[in-house]
């Protein structure tokens, strides 16, 4: 069964629009919105990784690629292609 697709005519938008003045998101609703625009952007699941520093000997789990990046001041599609390419060296000399 298929669906027609509807668009809101002008008025119906104002009215919507006008309805929502004042409004204001929660905390926790900001952070949910935050997080699904964020896994849409990505177009890749969150996968956990876990990363070693071989300097201070400390081992560190982060939810995802990009937040570990941001946590070691390091670029996400750098991180990424160090999976993918299955490199066995020590990312940066430092990080495995």
């Amino acid at each position: 069964m298929k669906f027609r697709e509807r668009k809101h005519s002008e008025e119906t938008k104002a009215k919507i629009s006008l309805a929502q003045v004042g409004r204001k998101h929660s905390e926790e609703t900001k952070a949910k919105l935050l997080d699904r625009i964020r896994s849409e952007q990505s177009g890749i699941p969150k996968v956990k990784i876990e990363v070693f520093d071989q300097e201070t000997g400390i081992k560190t789990i982060y939810p995802s690629i990009s937040e570990g990046a941001r946590a070691l001041g390091l670029d996400t599609g750098s991180i990424s292609r160090y999976f993918s390419r299955g490199t066995i060296k020590p990312f940066k000399g430092r990080y495995y």
